[in-house]
């Protein structure tokens, strides 16, 4: 990615950028603030903040590291680097001195989730990057620290079906970008990614996207309902692994005494599911029983643009 010059941190003024950096967390901490993690910088790769080449990057984790010690700091966990996308991250990891040097440098490999609107799969570049750290020999903590899905369906790139539009008829305040967001975030889940998080709360008046988990007002939009379907299963569940079919329309949550399936079904037409040998042990009222039928008995037939928890009985 590409920076004006005027947002590229030079090499000189690292040493400056960690003091701040350790001054500004001693001055949070003092207000009784209790920070779990921060990352040092918005994207480094340059598409939104200050751009930070890889080898600096590394130094500024590494001297803010060594600053905070001098000065008796106490520090938040590093996530890091925080780049705009996955595939933006990919450079940070090139060379195999740095690579390891900032594997070595941050508690957890953070990364911001966004869909690429060259039309680049996220899912694709995360397995590319898990490999990466495979010939590292490394396997680092995963969080995505903004998550957000601009473009849910890449081959329809009108303003409407672009969440970072608005508008009344922006997919970002339909129930189908519920469905698109827990479809994609599941899959991120099972490529391995421990933390995620959603961008943003709510609709701000000086923004220009449709993103939100709220309205402008403050209103639950049917996202903020989707998602809470899911964190209240995988909170219930606390599942060991999650696998996705290969649409991402169907997870499957394993847990010791039993598992679930989550349901994200962006289309507005119905999705039929057929059980081999597990049956639902409780179903939503909107289910409906369908004629396809599996070893296990008669399938479900579950609405469009519906997300749905399925806990299953235990096989």
């Amino acid at each position: 990615a590409k920076a004006p010059p005027w947002r590229v941190m030079r090499p000189e003024t690292v040493t400056l950028a960690a003091r701040f950096h350790v001054a500004l967390l001693k001055a949070v901490a003092g207000t009784g603030m209790q920070l779990d993690a921060v990352e040092l910088s918005n994207e480094p790769d340059g598409s939104w903040n200050i751009r930070i080449a890889p080898a600096d990057y590394l130094t500024l984790v590494r001297t803010v590291r060594s600053e905070a010690a001098r000065r008796g700091v106490a520090l938040p966990r590093i996530f890091g680097p925080g780049a705009s996308r996955v595939v933006e991250t990919h450079p940070f990891f090139r060379d195999e001195t740095i690579a390891r040097g900032i594997l070595d440098a941050v508690d957890v490999v953070s990364l911001h989730g966004w869909d690429d609107a060259a039309g680049k799969d996220r899912n694709a570049e995360l397995d590319r990057l898990l490999a990466r750290f495979a010939e590292l020999g490394r396997k680092p903590e995963l969080a995505v620290t903004e998550f957000g899905v601009g473009l849910p369906d890449m081959r329809d790139k009108s303003p409407s079906m672009n969440a970072r539009n608005r508008g009344e008829d922006n997919i970002g305040l339909s129930a189908a970008y519920g469905s698109y967001s827990t479809r994609d975030l599941l899959k991120l889940y099972a490529g391995k990614v421990g933390i995620a998080i959603q961008w943003e709360f709510q609709d701000l008046g000086w923004g220009k996207g449709s993103l939100g988990l709220l309205d402008l007002r403050g209103r639950e939009k049917p996202v903020y309902r989707a998602m809470r379907t899911l964190a209240e299963r995988l909170e219930a569940d606390k599942p060991v692994s999650i696998t996705t079919s290969p649409d991402g329309r169907v997870a499957l949550l394993r847990r010791s005494g039993g598992d679930s399936l989550i349901v994200s079904n962006p289309a507005r037409t119905p999705i039929e599911i057929v059980f081999r040998d597990r049956r639902p042990v409780s179903l939503p009222a909107y289910a409906s029983a369908c004629a396809c039928k599996g070893p296990a008995g008669p399938g479900l037939r579950l609405p469009g643009e519906s997300v749905t928890a399925i806990p299953l009985a235990p096989g």
